[in-house]
């Protein structure tokens, strides 16, 4: 993969979809804002594309409503909090269909992406959230 065309087609895709990307200490996608938040070390890595995709794999769906986002949205989550593992599930659905998105936005973007590297680095941050999202759920509970 060569990363400068990757780090430039990921960008110019942002410009052209009016996506602003801003540095952050945090990964994220602000639907709202049209926001996604980047963790910038000063040079493309695997991790930086991986990543970026993924976000945008946010982005794409939630502007065509894919599945997770026609049956479930993540403002529901405070009237679900009971139910941690329908919550869970939804949200790992969420995550898991926007890793594919993203996956397919390189393949249009003629970003040649190792799919082995590729769902290593997905499961690792997969596997990730996983362990977190019973601490969200509590710190949630907490809240209300």
């Amino acid at each position: 993969m060569d990363l400068n065309k990757a780090y430039e087609s990921i960008l110019y895709f942002c410009i052209e979809k009016n996506i602003e990307v801003v540095p952050s200490n945090v990964w994220s996608y602000d639907h709202s804002d049209r926001v996604i938040t980047e963790v910038w070390r000063g040079k493309p890595s695997k991790s930086w594309v991986f990543t970026m995709l993924h976000e945008l794999g946010h982005a794409i769906n939630r502007s065509k409503k894919s599945f997770s986002y026609k049956s479930w949205r993540i403002s529901e989550l405070g009237e679900s909090i009971t139910k941690d593992k329908v919550a869970t599930v939804q949200i790992m659905r969420e995550e898991i269909e926007a890793w594919e998105t993203g996956l397919k936005l390189a393949k249009k973007l003629g970003i040649e992406i190792n799919r082995k590297e590729f769902d290593k680095y997905a499961s690792n941050c997969l596997m990730r959230y996983m362990k977190e999202l019973p601490k969200q759920y509590e710190a949630l509970r907490h809240r209300q």
